[in-house]
């Protein structure tokens, strides 16, 4: 589920300090295998409390929720239960459906609000607005804006929190926006490693399925294991035994530190063995393989992270000799120091005739 914003707010009867705020991230990362760290640019997971001004509501942001609406939902009641105060959660998705759920642990309160249509099946509890008739200031205006159309359903926000005393903007915020003037603490944690290391092991980050010729390929190949010295790259198929292509330009690319590009040209050499399988090699024995991005990560931290730490095989094909139809290609990536960790990719070839994105954005 696609969450367009999220964010959870506890109901204070004090105001937001320091140590106020670092209790509330304390609890909010309970259970996560992580370690708090100083250095906000060393943190896997960022923890942000802030109040508006003159605002009963003390808002807490958190990458580790972002799209999460099941731990968003379980943090809601486990702040509420060790504050022993009132807290909310409130999560829009993709601008079809807007939920709230208000926690009231010392009341044994848990009820839900909705507005919109859930996009994908079933919705996750069903809608009660006679219930927070104790905790809204107009219930039957809390209720009609609930059943009200709305071209998107964060539309209706404002006035449901104003029925909650949460400020707009103070309900809408999300990770990475924080309100001017607002009372603002953050706290930074880093995923702990996994005890041992495995060796290195590629895997696809994006499926690849087609190849064309005279157009350049990139293929990106992601580790999943510890960090590594040394690759190599082995192209074969159809179109490699056949002879039916050469390989113009073929190199590694990767990130650097500071988000350019790098490029390492390769040498191919061809090989063939004893069973008449036919390989073009290329070794690049300095090549440092990044580490595995760690599975505990927010999605869109360790979305990013996989884009940085990807290596990628990009390639320039020609035709080596006429045909009417080229054959398979099959392009692997192999860790030098652990080649049961290698990795293939099999591409079948297109025209523009017969491209699978052809019609891509046709109606």
């Amino acid at each position: 589920m696609g969450l367009s914003f999220s964010n959870i707010h506890v109901r204070m009867e004090r105001s937001l300090d320091e140590a106020l705020a670092g209790r509330i991230a304390e609890i909010l990362m309970r259970g996560a295998d992580a370690e708090p760290v100083a250095d906000a640019s060393e943190a896997d997971v960022m923890v942000r409390v802030c109040a508006g001004k003159d605002s009963p509501w003390v808002t807490v942001l958190a990458d580790s929720i972002d799209d999460d609406l099941e731990e968003q939902l379980l943090k809601t009641r486990a702040l509420s239960e060790a504050l022993e105060a009132r807290t909310l959660a409130i999560a829009c998705s993709d601008s079809d459906y807007l939920c709230l759920n208000l926690v009231d642990a010392k009341t044994k309160t848990d009820i839900w609000a909705a507005h919109g249509k859930f996009p994908f099946g079933k919705a996750p509890r069903r809608s009660n607005p006679a219930a927070w008739k104790a905790y809204v200031k107009d219930n039957a205006h809390f209720a009609q804006t609930l059943r009200a159309s709305s071209v998107f359903a964060e539309d209706a926000l404002p006035d449901l929190a104003a029925e909650l005393g949460l400020p707009a903007g103070q309900a809408r915020c999300m990770e990475g926006e924080i309100l001017e003037d607002a009372r603002f603490f953050q706290f930074g944690y880093k995923m702990k490693e996994a005890e041992g290391e495995t060796p290195p092991r590629f895997g696809m980050l994006y499926e690849e399925l087609y190849y064309g010729v005279g157009r350049t390929k990139c293929i990106p190949f992601l580790n999943k294991g510890a960090a590594s010295k040394g690759v190599a790259v082995a192209l074969t198929g159809e179109c490699i035994r056949e002879h039916q292509i050469k390989v113009e330009k073929i190199e590694l690319q990767f990130h650097l530190s500071r988000g350019e590009w790098a490029h390492i040209p390769l040498h191919l050499e061809e090989t063939t063995y004893d069973d008449g399988s036919c390989w073009l090699m290329a070794e690049c024995p300095e090549f440092c393989i990044p580490p595995a991005v760690k599975d505990s990560l927010p999605w869109k931290k360790k979305q990013d992270l996989e884009f940085q730490r990807a290596v990628i095989v990009r390639l320039l094909l020609a035709p080596d000799r006429e045909t009417e139809e080229y054959g398979t290609l099959q392009v692997t990536l192999i860790p030098m120091k652990n080649y049961d960790g290698q990795c293939g990719c099999v591409m079948k070839y297109y025209t523009n005739d017969n491209s699978p994105f052809r019609d891509a954005g046709r109606r």
